[in-house]
């Protein structure tokens, strides 16, 4: 039986040293791979990596900051602050609307929406024409009283109704007295096809000359003080409607339900725009 020395010494000779040490491959399913595969394969398996997560997902980061409403102003919280606020945003757009000319003729004011034609002369005092016109309630925004969008109360030449005839006109005389005072006296100096926009205070329209129902700016009656609304536009005091609206004025509009229309208004500061046709 061999002794331990012996059996040490065979084995060191039995290697040669010119013999080259070629290193055994890696087992890729050893003991340790197959216990380590479940770890990183089942996170792949269900849609998961197992590194830290870098891309950005809803959630990641921090919500953008809330946009201010009404371009940067902020919300009223009261009711103050909400008419201060209106207040100031009505400035702001009287202020970007574009200024027009306002001129009088005969106590009333008008602009003038187109030249007439250069070969015609101004009509005169005391002469005919015809004319078409559309009678219009003030809009909001009209700070002058004239400019701006207004809502038709009733015409006459523009087939703004469905029962109006074509070509229709309103003939008159700027000396009769019984066409409203801003008409016959506004259209004093205008030219063929000039398009003018009066303006029609109740006392210059279809109420009565009667101090009982003068109610409005520039009289000395007894329906109540001057009124004005948030746009300037001078209105009058409401009045008996069955006392003060004349009915016998001309231009006056056909059928109930127009003539009614402009009974609920007669007492404000009315739009008239009117074009001279000869």
């Amino acid at each position: 039986m061999l002794s331990y020395h012996t059996l040490f010494a065979f084995l060191v000779l039995s290697i040669s040293p010119s013999t080259p040490y070629t290193p055994t491959p890696p087992q890729p399913f050893g003991r340790r791979a197959v216990l380590r595969a479940p770890l990183f394969g089942f996170p792949f398996l269900v849609g998961v990596s197992p590194f830290p997560a870098t891309a950005l997902v809803p959630g990641a980061l921090p919500p953008p900051p809330k946009k201010k409403v009404g371009g940067g102003e902020k919300s009223c919280k009261t009711i103050d602050e909400c008419l201060e606020q209106r207040e100031k945003q009505e400035r702001e757009a009287l202020e970007d609307a574009p200024q027009v000319e306002v001129f009088s003729q005969g106590k009333v004011r008008f602009i003038r929406l187109q030249p007439g034609s250069d070969d015609s002369e101004g009509l005169a005092e005391g002469a005919s024409t015809s004319v078409r016109f559309n009678v219009l309630k003030a809009g909001k925004r009209s700070a002058d009283g004239l400019s701006g969008q207004g809502t038709s109360v009733f015409s006459t030449g523009y087939m703004l109704e469905d029962d109006e005839k074509p070509n229709a006109s309103f003939d008159f005389s700027t000396s009769d007295l019984g066409v409203i005072p801003a008409l016959r006296l506004g259209v004093v100096g205008m030219k063929v096809h000039e398009v003018r926009r009066l303006q029609v205070l109740p006392q210059m329209g279809w109420r009565k000359a009667s101090l009982s129902c003068d109610g409005g700016p520039g009289g000395s009656g007894a329906g109540g003080d001057v009124k004005t609304d948030y746009v300037i536009v001078p209105t009058a005091e409401i009045v008996d409607q069955e006392k003060c609206f004349d009915r016998t004025l001309t231009p006056f509009p056909p059928g109930y339900e127009k003539g009614r229309r402009l009974a609920q208004r007669f007492d404000q500061a009315l739009i008239l725009e009117v074009e001279r046709l000869k």
